[in-house]
């Protein structure tokens, strides 16, 4: 009879199984001098470049993978790393070395430790039915890490007023740059990206719920992102797409429109492309409707209370009315094309706002050397 046996090592990122193989007659041999020869294993690898031939190593990265729930996302760990982590097992991962662990937490107060872990309320996916209350999930960083993203999977709370104010409220603290605005109403599908400044810190969610009987449910994935990662956002921008087309979508889109939002939406420019093009996507409610006139475009000094603002800073660039259209009054969609680099669209919120604001937009990049 031969048994088979394995040590998992686990780093930041990464995880080696060693692997061994014994027979019954030197079984418990073997149980006294394993822990002898696994540290000489190491010391004859590293002083002469071999190794014991009673192993065999399999190494595989800690990255995201796909757990047995559709859409879920755990990482990629040994099954005993996993559990001891305080995940739980949901598929297997790296060729079935290793088990796809999930990390989820619903304590309305807690830590999170763990890269890919999820917030939900407490009881989820049922409602959460308490009212004035606070809950603070303080998510952990180190020197490594840049910057935090918040995917909304499911993000639900009480609807914003009819001029823009939140009773309900999302809030985020950053430890390293200006805080993202305080959300509220239904923005589930969304995301957001958080400065850390490589704090031990990397950011604190806070979310009150009001003395409203509103349906409230939230279900928020948190990824660290490493600071040379290829997926690190630019810094200070609140939202990041990489894809050379999109859709991009206010908070709350379709219900109303929060006050005193104030953030930048950046779209990575791909090799051969040099513009960008932006209309409002057809859909129901209007995609497009920003300050007081619900029919006509409007453009400049004429955008205050809400607008996006689309190529440079300048005050020539914002829009806002019924309608997005370059022409000020002009009462059909337009689309706007910005040369300008980095791609960005800059959202502005300020004072009351009308019921049932927002924006649906979609973008395309355009190739270098396409006529306007």
């Amino acid at each position: 009879m031969q048994l088979t046996g394995y040590i998992a090592l686990t780093g930041q990122f990464h995880t080696t199984i060693f692997t061994f193989v014994w027979g019954a007659d030197r079984m418990e041999f073997l149980k006294v001098a394993f822990s002898f020869l696994f540290f000489l294993q190491f010391s004859y690898a590293t002083r002469r470049g071999r190794l014991f031939s009673i192993f065999s190593v399999v190494a595989f990265p800690n990255d995201e993978c796909t757990t047995e729930t559709n859409s879920v996302r755990g990482v990629c760990f040994s099954e005993d790393d996993c559990g001891t982590k305080g995940g739980t097992a949901s598929g297997t991962c790296a060729s079935g070395f290793g088990v796809c662990c999930l990390f989820k937490v619903s304590d309305c107060t807690t830590t999170i430790n763990q890269n890919v872990t999820y917030i939900q309320n407490t009881g989820y996916p049922s409602s959460y039915s308490i009212t004035s209350k606070t809950c603070s999930y303080t998510v952990s960083g180190s020197a490594d890490i840049c910057q935090i993203r918040l995917d909304f999977d499911t993000a639900v709370l009480d609807q914003p007023s009819s001029t823009g104010t939140c009773s309900d409220e999302l809030s985020v603290d950053s430890p390293a740059s200006a805080d993202p605005p305080t959300l509220c109403g239904t923005f589930s599908g969304t995301h957001m990206y958080v400065e850390t400044g490589r704090s031990s810190t990397a950011a604190k969610v806070t979310i009150k719920t009001s003395t409203g009987s509103a349906v409230r449910y939230w279900n928020i994935k948190t990824t660290l992102i490493d600071c040379f990662n290829p997926i690190r956002a630019p810094t200070d921008c609140l939202q990041y797409y990489t894809t050379t087309s999109g859709e991009i979508k206010s908070f709350n889109f379709g219900s109303g429109l929060m006050t005193n939002l104030r953030y930048d939406v950046c779209i990575r420019e791909s090799v051969g492309y040099c513009s960008f093009e932006v209309h409002q996507t057809s859909s129901s409610p209007d995609g497009f409707y920003l300050g007081t006139s619900s029919t006509a475009a409007a453009l400049g000094s004429n955008c205050a209370a809400a607008y996006v603002m689309i190529g440079t800073n300048a005050i020539s660039d914002r829009y806002c009315g019924g309608e997005l259209n370059p022409e000020d009054g002009n009462t059909s969609a337009g689309s706007i094309i910005s040369d300008i680099t980095p791609f960005r669209i800059r959202v502005s919120t300020t004072g009351s706002q009308v019921d049932g604001g927002g924006f649906d937009l979609s973008y395309v990049q355009r190739g270098c050397g396409q006529g306007a």
